[in-house]
C-alpha cells in the first residue's frame, strides 16, 4: 500500500486496509490525533495493534480524543486507552462513519459505514490522504460529535459494573 504523498489521496476498499493506513498515521503523528468510531471497529482496532499504536503515542507525550457509542465489546479496550490519557467521550447512538486525524494534516476517514457489518475483510469506502483542507473539515465534523458527546467516565462504570 502506498502512501500519501505519492498522491493527495488513497482508496481503501475494505476494512483491513483501513486499519494497516490508520495504524501508519498513528506512528507518524507529531502532536495530536482525534479518532471517532463506531464500537465494531475500535474492536477490530484494538486486536490488530492501533489502540497500542495509540498508547504508545500517548506515552510520547501526544494527545489523543476518541469519540465512540461505548459497548459492552468495546468497554474494555476504551477503558485501557482511557487509562492510558486519552480523553474519550460516549456518543448516544452509534456512528456511521469513521475519522482519524493526526496533526491536523493527514487523515484516514469513511463515510457511510455500517457497523453491524464491520469484520476484517468487509468491502468499505475510505480514503487516506494528505490534504490538510481535508484533514481540517474532519476535524470540524469531530468537534460538532464532541460537543454532542458525554464523558464516557460513567458510560464505562456502568458497563464494567454490569448494568
Amino acid at each position: 500500500m502506498k502512501k500519501p504523498g505519492e498522491g493527495p489521496h488513497i482508496q481503501i476498499s475494505n476494512v483491513r486496509d483501513l486499519v494497516a493506513a490508520s495504524s501508519l498515521v498513528v506512528e507518524g503523528a507529531r502532536t495530536a490525533i482525534v479518532w471517532l468510531a463506531p464500537a465494531s471497529l475500535w474492536v477490530l482496532f484494538a486486536q490488530y495493534g492501533v489502540r497500542d499504536r495509540l498508547e504508545a503515542f500517548l506515552a510520547s507525550d501526544g494527545s489523543v480524543r476518541g469519540l465512540t457509542h461505548v459497548t459492552s465489546a468495546s468497554v474494555g479496550d476504551v477503558h485501557a486507552l482511557a487509562q492510558k490519557g486519552a480523553t474519550i467521550r460516549h456518543l448516544p447512538d452509534t456512528p456511521r462513519q469513521f475519522a482519524l486525524v493526526a496533526d491536523g494534516k493527514e487523515s484516514v476517514s469513511a463515510l457511510q459505514i455500517d457497523p453491524a457489518r464491520l469484520g476484517p475483510d468487509a468491502t468499505i469506502a475510505a480514503l487516506w490522504s494528505s490534504e490538510p483542507q481535508l484533514a481540517q473539515w474532519l476535524l470540524t465534523q469531530f468537534e460538532a460529535e464532541w460537543a454532542r458527546a458525554t464523558d464516557s467516565v460513567t458510560r464505562i462504570a456502568e458497563l464494567l459494573e454490569g448494568r
